[in-house]
């Protein structure tokens, strides 16, 4: 078997294809608990897929989630997830400050991600962040049968200017989401 790529952070060591089967059913099982009312869920060969894969960072502890796609200069945010009992409470704001240094460390420039037009408490997060609407994708999406949703496209200029406020914050950061 070809070795796996380490991108998942949080572990101390890099872990072999057992370890990632289990991973991925964990990853699976927290991101059904966090989005229970949405068709949106990963599976646990969708987890293991974004692990096994170097174009994605895998941020995750016990109460949030969070899987990039990284390109040469540009990363997606795929899902960004907090337990439902911890919302409120800045977690995932944090996080999104832990992944944009994350980035910019690796000479990102632009975070983007798609947001449904009717999710207002991550609208509200993305907006607090920094993030600004750059498009609109219509009916993107599925709400049930035969709804759809619109998304909204949001994008993050990763400036070592901008950032720099975010790097009083990194000692803090970084204890909540360590690399492995």
């Amino acid at each position: 078997m070809k070795d796996i790529n380490y991108n998942f952070i949080n572990t101390k060591n890099k872990p072999n294809q057992a370890d990632y089967l289990e991973i991925s059913q964990t990853l699976a099982n927290f991101h059904a608990t966090c989005f229970t009312n949405s068709k949106n869920r990963y599976s646990k060969k969708s987890m293991l897929f974004f692990l096994e894969n170097p174009f994605y960072h895998i941020f995750y502890n016990q109460i949030s989630l969070a899987i990039i796609q990284v390109t040469s200069e540009e990363a997606e945010l795929i899902t960004l997830a907090v337990e439902s009992k911890q919302r409120k409470k800045g977690i995932g704001c944090n996080l999104l400050k832990s992944i944009i240094l994350h980035l910019e460390s690796i000479d990102i420039k632009n975070l983007f991600l798609e947001v449904a037009v009717t999710n207002k408490i991550a609208l509200k997060l993305y907006d607090k962040v920094g993030f600004i609407t750059c498009g609109l994708r219509k009916g993107y999406y599925g709400q049930g049968t035969n709804k759809k949703a619109d998304a909204i496209i949001m994008t993050y200029a990763i400036v070592t200017g901008i950032t720099k406020s975010l790097k009083s914050d990194k000692k803090k950061l970084q204890n909540l989401y360590p690399s492995g």
